[in-house]
């Protein structure tokens, strides 16, 4: 028998690792400090005071090690960098530097990979601003690819936000609260120990309530949410596991 699953790869990205590090940046509005870089919060900006060429923002990993491999640059949706050329660059010394990644910003989320690395410092230089930079989040992150995705019958929709109100009458009175909201149900089956452990992992990191990206089988990037904490797993045959579990797109 055919063993339908489906065939695009189901990725999370959900360590941002300037959480564990020490940010500094050219200049910051206090106001919208740069602590909102990595908040999970994508509506609540960081801004700067000024804009030189370049303006640098700097994560400092620890005097020890080990460090973290490395492989993912996320710029939130929430930015004011279309056009603008970005350089992720990184050093164990911070003065000399090796570049990850150089590209030209895109309006919405920028996702970029490259070869992992492990290194100390990490700084990502914004070239020639015309104007204070603005950043809703900023994930230096390492992409969990799922050994083996969902089956066939997963959820693929969308959240509508909708509060019905009838009357004795009869008469209903409907509110939409916000917009539409990507919503993803996936059932996973058959997995090896080794990803049971790596969603576990996933799960201890964020606590079941801290946001993150999700790639969905289309190939779809977006900020994400458990609208509830993960289930059991449920143990099969073989030593496999199998999950079920909902991802839903989070707004500004």
């Amino acid at each position: 028998m055919v063993d339908l699953v489906a065939s695009n790869q189901l990725k999370l990205y959900y360590q941002n690792y300037m959480e564990s590090g020490t940010v500094t940046v050219t200049s910051e509005n206090t106001s919208f400090p740069e602590y909102r870089l990595y908040d999970r919060a994508q509506g609540l900006l960081f801004k700067g005071t000024s804009h030189p060429n370049p303006f640098v923002i700097k994560a400092d990993l620890g005097a020890s090690g080990p460090y973290p491999g490395i492989d993912t640059i996320i710029l939130g949706a929430n930015h004011n960098l279309t056009g603008l050329g970005l350089t992720l660059a990184f050093s164990n010394d911070d003065v000399s530097y090796s570049t990850a990644k150089a590209w030209a910003s895109i309006a919405g989320i920028n996702r970029q990979s490259f070869t992992e690395a492990s290194h100390r410092f990490w700084k990502l230089e914004i070239e020639s601003p015309a104007a204070n930079p603005e950043i809703g989040e900023l994930f230096l992150s390492k992409a969990l690819s799922f050994e083996r995705n969902p089956n066939w019958d997963y959820g693929y929709g969308r959240l509508k936000k909708i509060n019905r109100l009838e009357s004795q009458a009869g008469y209903a009175q409907k509110t939409k609260w916000g917009e539409m909201r990507k919503r993803r149900r996936y059932r996973l089956t058959k997995m090896e120990s080794s990803q049971r452990l790596d969603i576990e992992t996933f799960e201890d990191v964020t606590e079941s309530i801290k946001n993150f990206y999700i790639e969905d089988l289309q190939g779809n990037l977006f900020f994400a949410e458990l609208p509830e904490p993960l289930p059991d797993f449920v143990a099969e045959q073989g030593g496999r596991w199998g999950l079920d579990f909902t991802v839903q797109e989070v707004l500004d």
